[in-house]
């Protein structure tokens, strides 16, 4: 009875910590679906192209090169499920994205190059101190009290833009305009008296 016992605790830690770990190159072509149920785990040594649509429903933790081809349009990764995280030490890099959960607590760095859909769910980097990262022709849709970013939103480049921040369940979009030249600009949405911060008399 004690050896079926220890059997059984760890085919439930096999369950609660599995993942799909990609050690070498790996492409995900256009015209081509996968799906991970788990964490999706890219090794520092390898690599993922995806030019398909990568449907995540656990967290995706990239230590390695997560990106795609720069020719290519049809690239997409949706994040569907609950609670999801994004983790790891390097940039993940995606065409278009699109938020369909829960939460998703952004702990590592991701960069949007064309259309980031806030479907469903907070994006939330306040505390966990990951990147969100709009590059120069990018953009977003569909974001609202229902999806947003909670916490800091950065954007490169001199296009229009709106933020797409808020906190609690509040979307409070930020804008700029007229930009000239190249500009980083960051925003993030205080449900607070800003003068402790931001002296408003400067």
């Amino acid at each position: 009875m004690k050896t079926a016992c220890n059997v059984l605790l760890l085919f439930i830690a096999a369950m609660c910590y599995s993942q799909t770990i990609v050690n070498a190159e790996m492409r995900i072509l256009e015209e081509t679906q996968m799906t991970s149920s788990d964490a999706f785990h890219i090794a520092p040594s390898a690599q993922v192209i995806h030019d398909g649509l990568l449907v995540l429903k656990g967290d995706l933790i990239n230590n390695g090169v997560f990106s795609y081809t720069l020719t290519s349009n049809e690239s997409a990764v949706h994040f569907i499920g609950d609670l999801q995280q994004i983790l790891g030490g390097q940039t993940s890099v995606f065409y278009d994205v699109l938020f369909n959960n829960t939460t998703t607590i952004l702990k590592g760095s991701i960069q949007v190059d064309h259309d980031a859909n806030f479907t469903r769910g907070i994006v939330d980097n306040e505390l966990a101190g990951g990147l969100f990262f709009f590059n120069d022709l990018s953009d977003h849709i569909n974001a609202s009290n229902l999806s947003f970013v909670r916490g800091t939103v950065l954007k490169n480049g001199n296009l229009d833009f709106t933020f797409p921040i808020g906190t609690a369940n509040q979307y409070r979009p930020a804008f700029i305009e007229d930009l000239i030249g190249e500009n980083r600009v960051s925003s993030r949405y205080f449900l607070q008296d800003s003068n402790a911060l931001y002296p408003h008399n400067a």
